[in-house]
């Protein structure tokens, strides 16, 4: 299965999911678990508003009809939105 990229929407960090929106075409917005995130350090698997992934799309098994991204890699932190989560710490 080929990977997209994509720009994330909304995180809730606390509950473990958010949601993106693919960007090289077709403009679709999907769901993902904070599990199906990739990387080899903590900081590489948490995902904010604006970063840059890309990922792959599969049917949601749990809500039928609707999208889940899955394998997302980090590609790009965006800097402002790194500059106001520090800022909240």
């Amino acid at each position: 299965m080929n990977f997209l990229m994509g720009e994330v929407t909304f995180v809730n960090d606390k509950k473990g999911f958010g949601y993106l929106r693919e960007t090289s075409g077709s403009r679709i917005e999907c769901f993902f678990h904070i599990n199906s995130v990739v990387g080899k350090t903590t900081a590489d698997r948490r995902l904010q508003v604006n970063d840059l992934v890309v990922f792959q799309i599969h049917p949601n098994p749990y809500k039928p009809g609707r999208l889940e991204a899955t394998s997302l890699r980090l590609v790009k932190r965006d800097p402002v939105s790194t500059a106001e989560a520090e800022a909240q710490s």
